[in-house]
């Protein structure tokens, strides 16, 4: 199979790729004995864009959640349907939208000011994406307006002069994880 973006939205002919990361922490946790009811995620691009839309889904399970440079955002929104909001979160997961355990989770925003190429996003054509912004940095800005509007505090990080390319953010998300251990 050489599908690698179905994961992004969670959700793809049936395949819950939220459900199977936590049948895989379930699996570590039987195996190793290892406490995996909270953990801290972290992604960049496609895997900021599943990582996002897994806190959304299963905040109580987060303790953190690193988002870096993400194509596309999925917003606190009940006007729109998934993944442009999450109006239908219940009828398409069998989840409600949690508030008080969003607003427990460490969120760290992050991308390249460099980051502005639009090219790639506009090849995209997506729709669920129009408003928000055409470049990653201002997608991500949005992204961080409709979280602190939703009363989520937020760490917004731009890496000076960097782009997309070679995970420019990488020791900032590293730097956020390493302060949330213990």
């Amino acid at each position: 199979m050489d599908d690698l973006d179905s994961y992004k939205a969670i959700e793809y002919h049936g395949t819950r790729f939220d459900l199977i990361l936590l049948s895989m922490l379930d699996e570590v946790a039987e195996r190793w004995n290892a406490d995996t009811r909270r953990f801290i995620l972290a992604g960049h691009s496609g895997g900021a864009q599943f990582a996002l839309r897994f806190l959304l889904l299963h905040p109580s399970r987060l303790t953190g959640v690193a988002v870096s440079a993400p194509g596309r955002i999925t917003v606190i929104d009940d006007a729109w349907v998934w993944p442009r909001g999450v109006a239908d979160l219940t009828t398409r997961f069998g989840i409600a939208l949690a508030p008080r355990e969003l607003s427990g989770v460490s969120v760290l925003l992050t991308a390249g000011d460099a980051d502005l190429g639009t090219a790639d996003l506009e090849a995209q054509n997506d729709p669920s994406q129009e408003g928000f912004g055409d470049s990653r940095v201002e997608r991500l800005e949005t992204l961080r307006e409709n979280l602190e509007a939703n009363r989520i505090d937020v760490t917004f990080t731009l890496v000076p002069e960097s782009g997309h390319h070679g995970n420019p953010t990488l020791p900032v998300m590293q730097q956020f994880v390493a302060g949330l251990l213990p």
